[in-house]
């Protein structure tokens, strides 16, 4: 669920297809069919032969985006339409005068960018995913959209690879769901999301929460290894050990609790301390 803070923003992005961008005046994106176009100003549309055409297409390189194409009779239906922003320059270079025995062999030279096509950016959030992934500061017409982009994209960033959505905890936690020794499984799913955590976030009560669990089973560990004796083994197996499925039940819980605090700059009180209701027996 998005944030009431960037509620202008989405409702904007709901009713918008066409994107220019601040720190690339030369191109234009359509969310629709998630292409990109440039501007006829930069690029000037003229006949030129099939592989002229194509050959200048593939030069074009703009904000590190090459390989770009000769739009097809499709590509330019799906946007000679009324709001596109160079609606009358394409359609009058498409409608103007061509001369058929002499521009039997021609095309019009209007370059577009379908790296992107397969993507279905047409959803807001990945819509707006997509433009920080690939450095873009979209034009929005308006200064209250802008601010809540800029926001947005630092909301995006403390949030990191960590999507605070429930399918992707279950993915960071399943490849720790194993056949793995106890401590082997415990430690690696507390050190991974602690390495994790420290790279978009500073939630210190959350790490401080981490690092006793890492240290309280690390000495049972350290313990177990240095057991020599059955009677010491047996005075070992009857000590608590903090339940695996605790663990993940936790992490997934407080972890997006703590994201969720990091982004709006709390940090509440998650101090804990270690009692029975985390362990398991014999």
């Amino acid at each position: 669920m998005v944030s009431s803070n960037f509620e202008h923003l989405f409702k904007l992005l709901e009713s918008k297809r066409w994107y220019f961008f601040k720190n690339s005046e030369h191109i234009l994106f359509d969310k629709k069919t998630s292409l990109f176009w440039i501007d006829p100003y930069y690029i000037f549309p003229e006949k030129l032969t099939i592989d002229h055409a194509q050959e200048k297409a593939l030069s074009i390189d703009i904000i590190g985006l090459n390989g770009w194409r000769v739009a097809s009779s499709d590509d330019l239906d799906s946007i000679l339409i009324s709001g596109f922003p160079f609606f009358e320059t394409y359609k009058n270079m498409r409608e103007g005068d061509w001369d058929f025995e002499n521009d039997f062999d021609k095309v019009l030279f209007i370059p577009c960018y379908d790296k992107f096509s397969n993507f279905n950016l047409e959803d807001s959030e990945r819509l707006l995913y997509f433009f920080k992934e690939n450095n873009l500061l979209p034009d929005f017409g308006d200064l209250k959209s802008e601010e809540e982009y800029l926001m947005y994209r630092r909301f995006a960033e403390k949030k990191g690879v960590l999507n605070i959505k429930k399918n992707s905890f279950d993915s960071i936690f399943s490849q720790f769901n194993s056949n793995d020794d106890y401590f082997k499984k415990s430690l690696n799913l507390l050190r991974y999301i602690e390495i994790e955590v420290r790279k978009y976030h500073r939630n210190h009560s959350f790490l401080d929460n981490l690092n006793n669990f890492i240290e309280y089973i690390t000495s049972q560990e350290k313990e177990l290894l240095n057991i020599t004796t059955p009677e010491m083994l047996y005075k070992f197996q009857k000590k608590e050990r903090i339940d695996f499925n605790f663990l993940v039940e936790w992490c997934s819980k407080n972890l997006e609790k703590a994201i969720n605090e990091s982004i709006n700059g709390v940090n509440s009180n998650m101090n804990l301390n270690i009692n029975s209701d985390f362990f398991y027996g014999d």
